[in-house]
Formats: structure tokens, C-alpha cells, sequence
């Protein structure tokens, strides 16, 4: 009798060891992606200090350069970065809507905007961001990528997350895209593991 008690207890604590070591390889997993994409605040901000122009500069020369020409949607892209570097969000996700208001196509602002909206957990809008960019573009690989992954990490919709991250998988170039496949090939797997 004591056998299978402690056989239940074992498989429980695997169970227990299993999820806590797939969440924090898929968390590992995102961040690296995001990081990848997006950069890191702290690095790049311990990067500008070593550097002679502090990020403060440089949003204060791109503050500039959008005064003489507000028209021009990447300084205002660039502007945006700067500002969530220096943590400023609110001005800047409103300026990478500016610079998508100017050029709605560009799927490099909408997507930086998308992300901005997850790292903030504000994920609601990151999807609806990367739903409109596929709307918009649909042989854009890359934004099934990081809907699949907002949907599955941002609002807990994995089978949907799956879905979006095996359009990549399918569709993306191979060469182009080796690492993001190889990511995305291991998301699904672990996000599959973590919704059974």
C-alpha cells in the first residue's frame, strides 16, 4: 500500500518539477526572443553610459530632429525606442503611433509598438497590434511569430499561440530565419506540454 502512495507522490512532484522547469524555459525562451528583437533597457541603457551620448541625449537630439521634421516616421520610430530606453513609456508608445500614423505599412513599427504594448502586459493590444499587422500584411511570417507568442504567454490562450507559431514554422524561410524556427519549433513543443 505504501508503494503507491509514494508512487503518487512521485508522480506529482515530477509533475510539479516538470511544469516549473517548462516555465522557466519557455520564459527563458520569450525573453531571449523579445530581447533579441527589441533590446534590453538595462543593457542599452549601461551601454549609453559608456558611450559619450547618454540616452537622455539622445532622446533630447531626436526631439530635435522630430521638431524640424515631424513628418518623418523613423526619427519618430527611433524617438520612441529612445524613450521606452529611458523609461518613458507612456511618450512612447504614443510616439510609435505617431510614426504609424504616418506610415501605417511599416511592419517594423507596428511590430516594435506590439511589443512594446507585452513587455508593458498590456496584452490585450500587443494581439490586436499583431492581428492588424497580418490583416495588413499577411506574407509578414514573422508577426504569426510573435502573436503566437503573445497569445500564449501574454493572455494564456496556448492552443491558439500554437497555432499562429506552426504558421511560422511553415511559411518562414528557413535560411533567413533559423533561429526564430528553432525557438518557435521548441515553444510549441513546450507550450503543448504545458496545456495537457
Amino acid at each position: 500500500m505504501s508503494f503507491f502512495i509514494n508512487a503518487t507522490k512521485n508522480r506529482k512532484k515530477q509533475k510539479l518539477i516538470f511544469l516549473v522547469t517548462a516555465i522557466f524555459l519557455a520564459a527563458g525562451l520569450v525573453g531571449s526572443t523579445l530581447i533579441g528583437v527589441f533590446g534590453s533597457r538595462q543593457q542599452e541603457n549601461a551601454t549609453a553610459a559608456q558611450t559619450p551620448q547618454s540616452i537622455s541625449e539622445k532622446v533630447a537630439e531626436l526631439e530635435n530632429q522630430v521638431e524640424e521634421n515631424p513628418k518623418d516616421a523613423a526619427v519618430l520610430a527611433r524617438l520612441a525606442q529612445a524613450y521606452y530606453q529611458n523609461d518613458q513609456v507612456d511618450k512612447s508608445l504614443e510616439t510609435y503611433q505617431k510614426a504609424l500614423n504616418i506610415d501605417p505599412g511599416n511592419s517594423d513599427f507596428r511590430t516594435s509598438l506590439a511589443t512594446t504594448y507585452f513587455l508593458e502586459n498590456q496584452f490585450d493590444k500587443a494581439v490586436a497590434e499583431m492581428k492588424n499587422e497580418i490583416k495588413n500584411n499577411p506574407d509578414n511570417d514573422e508577426a504569426h511569430y510573435y502573436l503566437g507568442v503573445f497569445l500564449a504567454y501574454g493572455q494564456g490562450k496556448y492552443s491558439q499561440g500554437v497555432e499562429e507559431l506552426k504558421v511560422f514554422v511553415d511559411e518562414a524561410d528557413a535560411e533567413a530565419n533559423a533561429v526564430e524556427l528553432a525557438k518557435a519549433k521548441q515553444m510549441i513543443e513546450e507550450i503543448q506540454n504545458m496545456d495537457k
